[in-house]
């Protein structure tokens, strides 16, 4: 005959309570111990694996595509972050215009190259103002961002006083944000005298509809080689911008060309 020996209740009791008690002592211990080991990697072990790293000067990625920057920052064991993008007058849509820190800097790898990509060109359309009065177009410019040029005057007793009813450059012409529009504004009282424009910078065959507009004669159109201008681009004029003239007078243009 065998016999099993079973615990009373007092006894299992006593054995639950000494292990609750060694659990509520050894468990701070280990978070101390954890917290140990936590602040000598952070501040004796990791400090020196970083003062250990390789340095390298930092390379210039400003003007390269947004995928060339990144793969020669990577190559040099940097890493790479866009923090943004905006308009560029000069700098093609994803070309990288800002690099932090500046090219030249000696850093450590693993340091994040932040760049700015180029969004492109800021540019809208120019818009259709024929017909409307003179406020009113120039409110409905600087909507578009663009600037009010010269205010050449025309008399034409067939519209109404004070209408718009031309711009320069002409309507639906895609220019950069805050280029300058030209407005050709009708009189009733005919004078015969109009306000001579810039015609400098602009293509031939605009300069030439906008002379033919305010009733300027052309009388030699000369050509010059010229690297500075795209061809068919008026370089310079005879009549003074901003003088007044009778209506019917002669104007000549200096003209690029290539050899």
């Amino acid at each position: 005959m065998s016999y099993r020996y079973r615990k009373s209740a007092r006894e299992v009791k006593g054995t639950s309570g000494r292990s609750l008690i060694r659990w509520v002592v050894l468990l701070p211990v280990a978070c101390v111990s954890v917290l140990i080991v936590v602040l000598v990697l952070d501040n004796l072990i990791m400090p020196a694996i970083t003062r250990h790293r390789k340095e390298e000067v930092v390379p210039t990625v400003v003007g390269l595509s947004r995928e060339a920057a990144q793969r020669r920052v990577k190559d040099l064991g940097f890493d790479f972050a866009v923090t943004g993008q905006e308009y560029s007058p000069d700098k093609p849509m994803g070309k990288v215009i800002f690099q932090s820190p500046e090219p030249g800097t000696v850093s450590k790898a693993g340091r994040t190259i932040k760049v700015i990509v180029s969004r492109g060109r800021a540019t809208t359309e120019v818009p259709e103002v024929r017909g409307l009065a003179l406020r009113q177009a120039q409110l409905i410019l600087q909507e578009k961002g663009l600037t009010q040029g010269m205010i050449l005057i025309f008399w034409d007793d067939s519209l109404p006083e004070g209408v718009v009813i031309e711009t320069e450059p002409p309507a639906q012409t895609v220019v950069d944000l805050k280029s300058e529009v030209s407005l050709v504004v009708n009189r009733k009282s005919d004078t015969g005298t109009i306000l001579v424009p810039d015609f400098a910078g602009k293509d031939l065959e605009r300069g030439l509809k906008l002379a033919e507009t305010l009733g300027l004669v052309i009388r030699h159109i000369t050509y010059r080689v010229e690297d500075r201008f795209l061809p068919e681009t008026i370089i310079s004029q005879s009549l003074i911008p901003g003088i007044e003239v009778d209506r019917g007078t002669e104007i000549d243009f200096v003209v690029s060309v290539t050899e």
